[in-house]
């Protein structure tokens, strides 16, 4: 099923089931892909033990999910951010009628709206999460590529599921 599908028969993507389908959608897609894309990772996971939980309170301070600082595996998700990017995302759409031309002596590429995923976002949550873990790597290759670089590599497995997908990627 497509986003657009998706977004057709759910219609909100801060609903249960959206999001639902979307954490199972992104746990499936790490179990398969992670050791693929992340060098040294060694597969042995249970990717099961990602939840999550609707938590607003971070809302307005750019938080879209966020692991739980005490329960291992769950994944704060702030509806309020989805909610905003989808709106930023609908006003992009209706009010930018340019996608690439010139401007002044310069052609340039103006980026159109970012689809709002909450799927690349939990696949973006659970590869930090992983990479955080330096026991589920060999240890020389996490030391020598991985250390201190979570986010970097997490954006980039979010990208990479958002491209299998057909969705724009995230710019950096």
């Amino acid at each position: 099923m497509t986003y657009e599908q998706k977004l057709e028969l759910l219609e909100d993507i801060t609903s249960k089931e959206f999001l639902d389908d979307a954490l199972s959608n992104a746990k499936t897609w790490c179990w398969k892909n992670l050791s693929k894309h992340l060098e040294g990772f060694i597969g042995d996971f249970d990717f099961r033990i990602f939840n999550y939980k609707i938590d607003n309170s971070k809302a307005g301070l750019g938080y879209d999910m966020f692991f739980d600082e005490k329960e291992n595996g769950l994944i704060r998700v702030c509806t309020k951010q989805l909610e905003h990017y989808q709106e930023r995302e609908n006003y992009i759409k209706e009010n930018s009628t340019v996608r690439r031309g010139d401007i002044g002596d310069k052609s340039v590429i103006i980026y159109g709206a970012v689809e709002v995923d909450s799927e690349s976002m939990f696949v973006h949550e659970i590869t930090e999460y992983v990479l955080l873990n330096p026991n589920l790597f060999d240890i020389k290759i996490y030391i020598d590529k991985y250390f201190g670089m979570a986010h970097k590599y997490a954006y980039e497995m979010e990208n990479i599921n958002r491209q299998e997908r057909g969705l724009q990627l995230w710019p950096r």
